[in-house]
């Protein structure tokens, strides 16, 4: 005897114009990846993928390295020079929340 059949519940997913869905911005972070020629170009391009999917004001991302203390800044989006230092700082500082 066969298990009885259940419908898959259908999502409401627009047909017309780009994706709501970040998810649908996957594939496009992982083949800038692939192509990338070194961990900062790869980074850059992870980070121009999630800005492309979420339009964030702002965006960072830390690496940590294991030849230096603490976390680095190694991409950003929507900051200016003195934002990523003052933030590359306040991420060191142990007292800062």
């Amino acid at each position: 005897m066969r298990p009885p059949l259940h419908r898959a519940q259908e999502s409401q997913v627009p047909t017309e114009g780009r994706s709501t869905d970040p998810r649908a911005f996957l594939a496009a972070a992982i083949a800038a990846v692939a192509g990338a020629d070194d961990l900062d170009s790869s980074l850059d391009a992870v980070l121009a993928a999630a800005v492309e999917a979420l339009h964030p004001t702002m965006a960072a991302i830390f690496i940590a390295d294991p030849d230096r203390a603490g976390l680095q800044l190694i991409a950003s989006h929507g900051l200016d020079d003195a934002s990523r230092e003052r933030l590359a700082a306040e991420v060191e500082d142990p007292s800062h929340p």
